[in-house]
């Protein structure tokens, strides 16, 4: 292996049949050379780049690797910062851990179909890449684009199953879409503070710590193979809106929803036997919540308050709970769920039983405003020609339909109804 340095262009050649690319130790071009390489031509016959090759060469702008290349191996560019263009050729199979991790100079890569393994981190920070290409061979990009705080949007293919803090700091990334072969996405979009929706296919199982600090993010629907909702899942989302929480889910984890400050109603199921310390804790806009248990699930008292005080909770006082049919003094009785201004029963069709109507409507300019609603329940609009005119789920206590005209209106929900003009 011999390396020659000219006018800042290294070329590495080898006079063997083929060759790989030493490793720190025995790269002499990297302690005698580091600062004065600009470009780096490694001619034919080099099968492998090796571990930490070019480990911080902070100048170096260029690389050509021959298609004699099977593998770049871990840390082989780390902190390349000024790297701003490599091509990666078809006959390289391995990208190893952290093989580009910190080359923040870098904007776009193609990954060619002959790679079939990306270590963790191997373009870790990466911090200028705003395009990529990822080839229906690989299986895993576990924690492969953590950081890259210029990339808005991403393709993954289907033969990828992991995606495992694929993202996470990914500040700007807006769009992606999740393929059905995918299973586990723990921690994959923490602190993607531009994502503001995502659809998790049914193929996935685990969703740990997935979406914490997404600040974007207005709305979410867990598939029904997800049971668990770990740690902070959710926690730091300020702007989501509405969850749908499957009757497959068991537990919901400590801090899961923290600080969905714009969250305002949420469905508990049946099916969960857990609520975590905390985890609908500095939920401040929550107002009704809906639980499917006959018999009150124990709860920690901090489920929907922080236990220090430190943050701005939900007013239990103000909200509604909303229990099944038959079970209202059993909540009455019940440790925190007995805290709530209100508890409503409803039967398992959706209608509501109070002592008193508690669907109220006016109207004005065009625009019903309809309250008293349960979050998940049919709302229904008909004119006084009996003429539906909006069928709809409510999402919140309180909705703004928007009518044909002016006339006579009839609000229907669950067992209750309401005559309503609007001018």
């Amino acid at each position: 292996m011999t390396a020659k340095l000219d006018k800042g262009v290294m070329t590495i050649s080898t006079t063997l049949a083929e060759e790989e690319m030493p490793v720190l130790i025995s790269s002499p071009w990297r302690l005698k050379y580091e600062p004065d390489i600009v470009s780096v031509v490694i001619e034919n016959k080099v099968t492998s780049v090796g571990m930490f090759a070019f480990w911080n060469c902070y100048n170096l702008k260029s690389v050509t690797i021959p298609n004699s290349v099977k593998s770049i191996d871990a840390s082989a560019f780390i902190n390349c910062k000024s790297l701003e263009k490599i091509t990666i050729p078809n006959s390289v199979k391995t990208i190893g851990v952290g093989a580009f991790d910190g080359c923040a100079s870098i904007k776009s890569i193609s990954i060619p179909n002959s790679v079939t393994n990306i270590g963790d981190g191997a373009f870790e920070g990466c911090t200028s890449l705003e395009t990529v290409t990822i080839p229906n061979t690989v299986k895993s990009i576990k924690n492969v684009f953590a950081l890259c705080t210029s990339l808005e949007t991403i393709t993954i293919p289907n033969s990828v199953t992991n995606i495992d803090g694929a993202f996470s700091g990914c500040s700007r990334l807006k769009n992606v879409t999740i393929p059905n072969s995918v299973t586990s996405m723990n921690m994959t979009f923490v602190m993607c503070s531009s994502l503001e929706s995502v659809i998790i296919p049914s193929s996935v199982k685990s969703i740990s710590g997935a979406f914490e600090n997404c600040k974007s993010l207005k709305s979410i629907i867990i598939p029904n193979a997800v049971t668990s909702i770990e740690l902070g899942t959710f926690a730091g989302c300020i702007s989501l809106e509405t969850v749908t929480i499957p009757n497959t889910m068991k537990n919901i984890g400590m801090g899961a929803f923290s600080k969905c400050e714009s969250l305002k109603s949420v469905t508990i199921p049946s099916s969960v036997t857990y609520i975590g310390v905390g985890a609908f804790e500095g939920c401040k806009s929550l107002m009704d919540v809906k639980v499917e248990w006959k018999k009150p699930l124990e709860i920690p008292v901090s489920v929907f308050k922080d236990k220090l005080g430190l943050i701005e909770d939900m007013d239990l006082k103000a909200a509604t709970l909303y229990v099944p049919t038959g079970t209202k003094g059993l909540y009455q009785a019940a440790e925190v769920w007995k805290e709530f201004g209100k508890i409503v029963e409803y039967n398992p069709t959706g209608s509501y039983i109070a002592t008193e109507p508690t669907l109220k409507a006016y109207g004005s300019e065009g625009v019903l405003n309809v309250s008293g609603l349960q979050a998940g329940e049919t709302l229904i609009i008909y004119d006084v020609n009996g003429r539906m005119v909006y069928k709809g789920v409510a999402k919140f206590e309180t909705e703004n339909v928007t009518v044909q005209g002016p006339g006579g209106y009839i609000v229907v929900h669950g067992n209750q109804r309401v005559k309503v003009g609007v001018r």
